[in-house]
């Protein structure tokens, strides 16, 4: 998804929180923590706000790079002490040392912003992977696209799909359609034309 383009506006549009507080909510009602990461600061904050209007004040930790050290310790502390069951960060939140975790959630999975660009090199998907296998805990990886990585573990049955349906997805692919009139076809042939290259039927 393009977010630089004019479809930046319903890509905010959307409510992509949705299907990430569900899961938490699930994963609190069974007596156990969760972990949300995101690729940016603007989605944590989005996230923080979401969770703390349906989850009440004092339960989501936040963590990332952009906050000043009190504010971080304050929330590391309240992880470890218990007092938070969520926590919603960037990269680094991923190992953040929750008890009973029972839920990894990595938002936008396939955004480059995961890759650690200092060695060794952790890319959020991979030791959320990691840590989900060590902890015995659910691994919900969710964005608009699939990245490489996960295909290849939905393809191996390492990993289980869930998406939308057809109609609904027709519903969202509906909203980038361009009209294309005879006109503009005219010409793109033309232009083809014009300068060698071939036109096809």
């Amino acid at each position: 998804l393009d977010r630089s383009s004019a479809a930046s506006d319903v890509y905010k549009r959307q409510d992509w929180s949705n299907g990430l507080l569900q899961a938490v909510c699930a994963t609190l009602a069974s007596g156990r923590s969760a972990v949300v990461c995101c690729p940016t600061v603007e989605d944590v904050v989005i996230l923080q706000a979401r969770f703390q209007a349906v989850l009440g004040a004092g339960t989501v930790a936040v963590l990332h790079a952009d906050q000043p050290a009190s504010t971080r310790w304050r929330h590391y502390l309240a992880v470890i002490r218990g007092a938070a069951k969520v926590v919603v960060g960037t990269r680094s939140a991923v190992m953040a040392p929750l008890a009973d975790l029972g839920l990894i959630a990595v938002w936008d999975e396939g955004s480059d912003l995961h890759d650690e660009p200092r060695a060794p090199y952790p890319n959020t998907r991979d030791v959320a992977a990691l840590r989900a296998q060590i902890d015995h805990c659910a691994l919900l990886l969710a964005s608009y696209s699939c990245s490489v990585r996960s295909a290849s573990w939905l393809g191996s049955g390492w990993l289980v799909g869930i998406g939308a349906d057809r109609p609904t997805c027709g519903q969202f692919a509906r909203q980038f359609a361009f009209p294309v009139t005879l006109m503009s076809l005219w010409n793109v042939t033309r232009w083809r034309g014009q300068f060698g290259f071939p036109i096809l039927p």
